[in-house]
This record gives structure tokens, sequence and C-alpha cells, in this order.
């Protein structure tokens, strides 16, 4: 599946819309469909952020202006089950599925850590330093 799921500051985890739509394969020019998967009430800030980017065109010096949207996890595996087609229902299983073991791999970091012993600094410090260490790998995975 060619749709990758990033780490993102406001929405935590989320996905390209322009994937999204490359991947489901909808005929529709991107603009026209991301703006008529928005009317299904998702909202700016909660379900989607605008992402503006330049692209290089490598045949000339400058770029042009284009827009991606991120969208949330549940945002994507919405749009998918609104395609009603046999990608949609692929997009929403791998979605469920990437979900499934980010939660089960949260699960089992947090069963991982241990209670410090708060009167020792230096235990404290090594724990801190662990977690932080933890939590830096988590992120590049």
């Amino acid at each position: 599946m060619n749709i990758s799921i990033i780490e993102h500051p406001k929405l935590v985890r989320a996905v390209s819309a322009r994937e999204l739509h490359e991947f489901l394969g909808s005929n529709a020019q991107f603009t026209d469909w991301c703006e008529r998967m928005f009317e299904y009430g998702f909202e700016e800030n909660v379900d989607y952020i605008v992402f503006h980017k330049n692209v290089k065109n490598p045949n000339s010096l400058g770029g042009r202006p284009s827009k991606d949207y991120f969208l949330t996890i549940d945002t994507a595996k919405e749009i998918s089950m609104l395609q009603r087609t046999e990608k949609g229902r692929e997009a929403r299983k791998y979605f469920i599925e990437c979900e499934e073991k980010y939660l089960q791999q949260r699960e089992k970091q947090l069963n991982n850590i241990a209670i410090p012993n708060f009167n020792d600094p230096y235990e404290m410090a090594i724990r801190w330093a662990e977690a932080y260490k933890a939590k830096e790998l988590a992120q590049q995975e």
C-alpha cells in the first residue's frame, strides 16, 4: 500500500490526502475530490489541516505552489468508506490495521515503564533518559 502515515504535531498521526486520492484511483481532479469529500462535514484543523508547498519543476528554475491536506486516520477511514469501491475497503482495512498496531505498540511501551524511586535523583534521571530515548525511537518508526 502506498499510503504513508506520518507523525503530525497537531493531528498526532496523519495521511496525505493526495496519496489517498491516488491510491483510491478517483477520476475526479484532486481539488474537486477534496471539496466534495469535505462537504460531508469534516472540519479544518480538527479532521484535516491544509498544507502548502512548492513543487520544483526539474525543467525550470522555479516551482509552483501546491496544496495538500493532512487527514486524521479516522477521516481517511471515513473518506475511504465513502468511495464504496474495493480500493476504498482496502484502504479502510489498512488504516484499521495500522491503528491496531500503533495501539498495541503504545500499550507495550506503557507496560514497560517502571515507576522510579522519586527519592533518588540519579534513578529519576536515568528513567527520564530512558523514556526520552524510547519516545524518540517510537517517533522515528
